[in-house]
């Protein structure tokens, strides 16, 4: 099945969300959190939230691609939660 991820610009950050399974070498993700990066990046706020709530299943690559993306983050000096 894999992950449908989704974006949406709200007034105090940038909110990357996902739901279904397969959070596992998921190509989706990674394209997805770098457009909210760049979103995110000329965001007022300079914040990204990463909201998991509906992903059933996540691997250890669905982990390190979070970990990627808040580096990513850190690196632009956009903040995470």
């Amino acid at each position: 099945m894999g992950l449908d991820p989704g974006h949406e610009v709200r007034d105090v950050a940038m909110v990357l969300s996902a739901s279904g399974d397969g959070f596992e070498h998921d190509r989706t993700f990674n394209s997805s959190s770098q457009e909210a990066l760049d979103v995110a990046t000329s965001h007022p706020a300079k914040r990204l939230v990463i909201e998991l709530d509906g992903v059933t299943y996540s691997g250890s690559a669905g982990l390190n691609a979070v970990r990627a993306c808040y580096e990513r983050g850190a690196s632009d000096a956009v903040a995470g939660d």
